[in-house]
């Protein structure tokens, strides 16, 4: 059926700082910084996109630059941690004295989470993000498969980052969204823990790059967005026949969303499956390429046709920064 969704299309957060970002993701973690453009919903702020080494649809990490927001408050009903898929269990250990060598905060006890290990870190905002080793992934999905890292970065390409891997989601009441998921988004859920506190969905059999974890947590403190959050994720869908299907959906079952958005680079349908969660559907393309070349994305402000007539007053207020 073509509205499948395919697996995890990108995540995208907040930040306080678009040089240290863009330092944090192409300097310490090898990510290739693709494009450099303007928040369409808040145009005068930067929308800034990490990816693969092509910026393909699995491996897009995003960021609005909102310094004037407050930091991000943890708590409940809020998109908690995001991660990175790794080659191997070794890539972990590679990455630990890299992060020692970078001064990168992380936590020096490697986890197992539903048979995958993991490794927790945190960016200058305190963004929580994990890599996650491959060795034990299985997926026949082709959309989630390891992605070719950055060629000019500096990591070792035996352990560099291949892609995004599950998101958690932290929800006082977990109900409601699983049965989102799998009546609705017709994710699998795959396992809970022993306690029940964590619970495994995966799309369309796509291993670690199609899966979200569900955390059940009786705090009734809401978390508070700001910098150092994640403000949604977004699903792969293969083209704008599967949005036209899933906006027949949503009207049908009453779940609130938008219409379908022209981002340019790709074409997305916002939704929300259960309050305070937003959930993105997007295209696989027409892709970064569609308005620079490979030698230049990222290294001036790129803007759709749409936006060129702000050029000037976007430009006016957007502080300008070099990346080295």
């Amino acid at each position: 059926m073509s509205k499948t969704i395919l697996g995890l299309h990108h995540v995208t957060a907040i930040t306080s700082s678009a040089p240290k970002i863009c330092d944090f993701f192409m300097n310490k973690l090898g990510m290739h910084f693709i494009k450099r453009s303007a928040n369409q919903d808040n145009i005068l702020t930067y929308h800034l996109y990490f990816t693969d080494d092509m910026g393909e649809p699995g491996a897009i990490m995003t960021f609005f630059v909102n310094p004037d927001e407050k930091s991000r408050q943890i708590g409940n009903n809020e998109i908690s941690r995001l991660t990175f898929r790794v080659p191997s269990d070794a890539a972990l250990s590679y990455w630990q004295k890299r992060f020692d060598r970078l001064q990168v905060r992380y936590e020096p006890q490697i986890h197992t989470q539903f048979g995958a290990k993991y490794l927790n870190f945190y960016d200058f905002d305190g963004q929580q993000y994990a890599l996650v080793s491959e060795a034990t992934n299985r997926q026949t999905n082709v959309m989630t498969q390891p992605h070719r890292p950055w060629r000019y970065a500096d990591v070792d390409e035996a352990h560099a980052i291949i892609g995004l891997g599950p998101v958690t989601i932290t929800l006082h009441e977990p109900k409601a969204i699983d049965q989102i998921l799998t009546q609705i988004l017709k994710a699998e859920k795959v396992t809970s823990t022993a306690d029940q506190k964590y619970h495994l969905y995966e799309f369309a059999h796509g291993g670690l790059g199609a899966q979200i974890i569900i955390h059940s947590c009786g705090d009734n403190i809401d978390g508070v967005q700001g910098y150092g959050g994640v403000h949604h994720i977004a699903f792969t869908v293969q083209d704008d026949q599967a949005l036209a299907q899933w906006q027949d959906c949503f009207h049908h079952h009453a779940l609130p969303h938008s219409d379908v958005i022209d981002r340019y680079y790709f074409k997305s349908q916002y939704f929300r499956p259960v309050p305070r969660i937003l959930f993105e559907l997007a295209t696989t393309q027409p892709g970064f390429f569609i308005d620079e070349t490979y030698e230049e994305a990222g290294k001036k402000l790129a803007l759709p046709p749409f936006l060129e007539p702000e050029r000037h007053n976007i430009e006016a207020h957007l502080a300008p920064f070099d990346t080295k």
